[in-house]
């Protein structure tokens, strides 16, 4: 008897992993829930991921193994995934490998916790089990009765998981939302809602369906051109054509004036208004805000999706929104066509350097396609190692400047504060190694933060030095905010939880903004100041940040911010829309081909 049973061992042995593994990755991103709960959940897809074990040839049996570890990578990766950007892993990552350089490289590293290689140890012991003990199941064929009875047993334990799943979906609804929903529309609601965030979707729907929904997803964007129909076409038309704010006269006296945007990587508002024992984490950064001629608005919410940081320059370039999924850097960004500001602007040159090599996301081919000239930390390698990537892209741009062809328009995408934080030979001043109350992380981004300033102080003091100043505007703006650099006690799930900043000085403007604006409203706010912004060209798809009915901004993991009977809150929902279709569409080019 002993002997017959020993063929079915691997199979629960195997059933239990899957099941402990979603249930303890859940309790990493979110909180441990009642075990016997996640079972019911986690079983049906376990059972249905390892029903080929019951047909296998008993020599082939050890293959169990195979989904066992293809779930723990997947769940070891997606822990990574999540404590950066709070999701897990989706199919369209598999587009993306491209951005696992030695840059990004030590971002992965200062990810990885402890408790990652339970998922490793508990594979490699099942491994280990399994070829030690391989005789002992491999020794008999699968009775006929057991094979008929697998495939409708494992499907019945499918939609009793379901069924949980549905179970706990109305809870969430009833406790959470306060909404009280039948457990049909609580099924309908997880199967159709659109996919916002990979986790949810996973947490909803259980491994399977999600992992269906997520790659049908990802197929669709994939295949992401899509011919514009006469309406959509309309429709686009027609947002464009709306100019919500009138053009400012003193505006167009900057329209002849060089404009200097630095992006600076992961900058939170926050760490511009912190003060440590009376000193200024941004001295330099504050006194532009204070300064008469400065634009700012400190609570910018961040509106970046799967592409972050690509996210961010396509928002502040071109005043689009990026993809619900999908990166359009890595998608479309070298052949779509573009109305970005080089060609909204006008400038007799336009640049770009970056503090990178420019690798990830497709950077130099979409800049190019976008009308700049680009540069890398490649241009001056040797200098970085020296005195820190932020210093040198200061240096090289001041370098560079007497190159360029004026009125010029230069973007400096700043790379010194990008996760895990650490620069190299830099000695943080007395007072914020002394900080008490703070977490390592926190201290060692608010040092980079501080690192920036100085750097960013340097180039508007030569700037001045060199004459160059008074026919310049100073444009710095977040690429988006992150959450992993909080103040001790402080929490936020999303980029869009948390935010950050822009800045433009010397514009012949003064505004300091403190109502809620987004991300995409950075680039009509550039043309704006520099005299571009006017009814019938292309003004982005938001507002400039001086129209006193912007309040709210929209993102799609939060939704609308902000206040939501805003003036704008319907234009904000409808942008997004807007946006999908002019990139899928490639409306720019149509356009073009009609003129």
């Amino acid at each position: 008897m002993k002997d017959r049973l020993m063929k079915y061992w691997p199979f629960a042995a195997a059933m239990m992993l899957i099941i402990a593994d979603q249930w303890l990755f859940m309790g990493m991103c979110k909180e441990l829930r009642n075990p016997i709960g996640a079972a019911i959940k986690y079983a049906g897809d376990a059972a249905v991921i390892l029903l080929p074990y019951w047909y296998l040839p008993p020599r082939w049996r050890w293959t169990v193994i195979a989904p066992v570890w293809g779930l723990t990578l997947l769940l070891t990766c997606s822990s990574w995934n999540f404590r950066a950007f709070y999701d897990i892993l989706s199919p369209m990552a598999l587009t993306m490998t491209g951005n696992v350089n030695s840059t990004v490289l030590p971002s992965i590293i200062s990810l990885i916790r402890p408790a990652d290689f339970i998922f490793i140890a508990l594979a490699a012991g099942f491994t280990f089990c399994i070829f030690r003990y391989r005789r002992s199941f491999n020794a008999e064929k699968m009775p006929l009765k057991v094979k008929i009875a697998a495939l409708p047993a494992s499907v019945a334990l499918f939609f009793l998981s379901q069924a949980a799943l549905t179970w706990s979906h109305r809870n969430y609804f009833r406790h959470d939302i306060g909404i009280d929903v039948t457990l049909k529309e609580a099924t309908r609601l997880r199967l159709s809602e659109h996919i916002f965030t990979h986790i949810g979707d996973y947490e909803a729907n259980g491994l399977l369906v999600h992992s269906w929904r997520a790659a049908a997803e990802a197929l669709d964007y994939l295949h992401i051109h899509r011919e514009l129909t006469d309406g959509q076409r309309r429709e686009i038309a027609g947002f464009l054509s709306e100019t919500v704010v009138a053009p400012d006269s003193a505006a167009t006296a900057n329209r002849n004036r060089n404009v200097i945007i630095v992006l600076v990587e992961s900058l939170n508002s926050y760490a511009i208004e912190t003060v440590i024992d009376g000193h200024e984490v941004t001295p330099n950064l504050r006194r532009l805000i204070g300064e008469q001629g400065s634009v700012s608005a400190l609570n910018v919410v961040s509106q970046v999706a799967d592409g972050t940081s690509s996210d961010g320059q396509l928002l502040t370039n071109t005043g689009l929104l990026p993809l619900r999924r999908g990166v359009v850097g890595l998608m479309v960004g070298s052949s779509n066509r573009f109305m970005a500001l080089p060609e909204r602007l006008q400038r007799a040159s336009s640049t770009v350097v970056f503090g990178e090599n420019g690798a990830t996301w497709n950077k130099i081919p979409t800049f190019v396609n976008w009308g700049f000239t680009p540069y890398t930390v490649m241009d001056f390698q040797q200098e970085a190692a020296d005195k820190g990537i932020d210093g040198a892209l200061m240096d090289f741009a001041l370098g560079l400047i007497p190159e360029l062809k004026q009125p010029f328009l230069l973007e400096l995408v700043t790379m010194s504060s990008h996760m895990p934080f650490t620069l190299d030979g830099l000695t943080p001043p007395a007072w914020l190694v002394d900080a008490d109350g703070m977490e390592s992380i926190e201290h060692n981004y608010l040092t980079t933060i501080h690192y920036f300033d100085a750097q960013l102080g340097r180039l508007i003091d030569a700037l001045k030095e060199q004459g160059i100043w008074e026919n310049t505007i100073l444009i710095v703006a977040s690429d988006h905010s992150m959450t992993n650099a909080l103040p001790k006690g402080h929490e936020a799930i999303y980029p869009a939880d948390l935010p950050m900043s822009f800045i433009a000085a010397n514009t012949h403007l003064t505004a300091r903004i403190g109502r809620t604006v987004g991300q995409v409203d950075i680039f009509p706010t550039i043309l704006y100041l520099t005299g571009y912004y006017a009814e019938g060209d292309y003004n982005g798809l938001g507002t400039p940040i001086v129209s006193d009915e912007l309040q709210s901004a929209y993102t799609y993991t939060r939704g609308l911010i902000g206040d939501d009977r805003s003036p704008l809150a319907d234009r904000q929902l409808r942008a997004a829309e807007i946006s999908e279709l002019i990139v899928r569409g490639d409306y720019f080019r149509e356009q073009s081909n009609l003129e």
